[in-house]
Formats: C-alpha cells, sequence, structure tokens
C-alpha cells in the first residue's frame, strides 16, 4: 500500500469512528432523547476542518493522476470529486444550523435530524467506494512515478501542514468525546 492510500484509508478509519459518535446522537434523537449538541458539532466541526479541506483534496489529486493516466475514468472520478463539494456544502449547512440552535438554546427539528441521518449514511457510502472500488484501482494503476507526482502537489495544498497534525487532533477529539459520553452515563 502506497503511503498517500494508507494514510487516506487512516483517514477514513478516523472518520468512521466519529461517524459512529454521531450516529449515536440521532439515534438518541430518533428515541426522542436529548442529543450531545457538543458531539454533534464536534463530528461536524473535524469534518469540515480535516474532511473538506485536507483529505478530498487529496484524494481529489489522486482521481486527477488517475484520470491523466486513463481518461476513460474521468466520468467515474468526476462524479466521485463531485461528491466531495456536496459533501463539503452539506457538512458547512449541518454545521452552521447545529451552532445556531446551541446558540438560541433551541432544541434540534426532526429534519435535522433526517439530515443528519442521510449525512451519516452519504458518508459512509462515499468511503465504502473510495476503500473498496477506488483506492485499490489507483494502486492497481498508477506507476510509482504517479505516486511521486502525487505527493509532490500534495505539498502544495493549502492543508497540507494541517495534515501532519490530523492523528494528534483526531486521538484528542476521540477522546474528548468518550469522556463527555461517560459524564453522560454517570448523569443517568
Amino acid at each position: 500500500m502506497t503511503a498517500v492510500i494508507n494514510a487516506l484509508s487512516g483517514d477514513h478509519h478516523n472518520l468512521t469512528a466519529l461517524l459512529r459518535a454521531l450516529e449515536a446522537q440521532v439515534t438518541t434523537l430518533k428515541g426522542g432523547g436529548q442529543a450531545d449538541l457538543e458531539v454533534v458539532e464536534l463530528v461536524l466541526g473535524y469534518c469540515r476542518r480535516y474532511g473538506d479541506q485536507v483529505h478530498h483534496p487529496l484524494e481529489n489529486l489522486v482521481y486527477d493522476r488517475l484520470c491523466e493516466t486513463d481518461a476513460q475514468l474521468k466520468g467515474v472520478l468526476g462524479a466521485v470529486c463531485q461528491d466531495h463539494v456536496l459533501i463539503d456544502e452539506s457538512t458547512k449547512n449541518l454545521l452552521e444550523e447545529v451552532r445556531d440552535l446551541m446558540e438560541n438554546c433551541r432544541p434540534p427539528t426532526a429534519d435535522l435530524t433526517r439530515q443528519l441521518a442521510a449525512f451519516i449514511e452519504g458518508y459512509h457510502k462515499h468511503m465504502a467506494q473510495e476503500d473498496k472500488v477506488l483506492f485499490p484501482l489507483a494502486q492497481e494503476r498508477l506507476s510509482p512515478m504517479d505516486w511521486t507526482v502525487v505527493e509532490a502537489r500534495a505539498q502544495n495544498l493549502p492543508g497540507a501542514i494541517y495534515a501532519q497534525q490530523v492523528q494528534e487532533r483526531f486521538l484528542a477529539l476521540r477522546d474528548y468525546i468518550h469522556r463527555l459520553q461517560r459524564l453522560d452515563e454517570t448523569d443517568e
């Protein structure tokens, strides 16, 4: 496995763990309970800052290089890159709505609950397609020189410096969410 694919797969593993925390909040809402909007906001914030600003641009570099080596892939990979734009918009809108609820001390609506559930489902499907189809395709089709080109281009991404700190940020966020959840359990 190349270093880039290894990093992207690790990101998916981290995002899956955070999406599980978000799913727990959606399940609480669907059951008529009170979700911890701080957890929802933290997960969406991570998805926005890291997923949309660092992870997806790196994936797009891989897909762009695949298209440069095989023009027949442009349709499929263009659709995946468009998914990145839609995920970014969805994340941004959900984050704004959750922050508005928190600032104005309003409870989440049934519509927000549906949107969050759809967001989670869509994100899982998107990552599954990449993990099962696109990452293996990239590993198969891209040469060592292609990966060198991708890595060189990645150094010029706006979030490249932040990407080096992501594992520490993810671990801190995950631990914080676990502490919040344990506090909620002791309050019951």
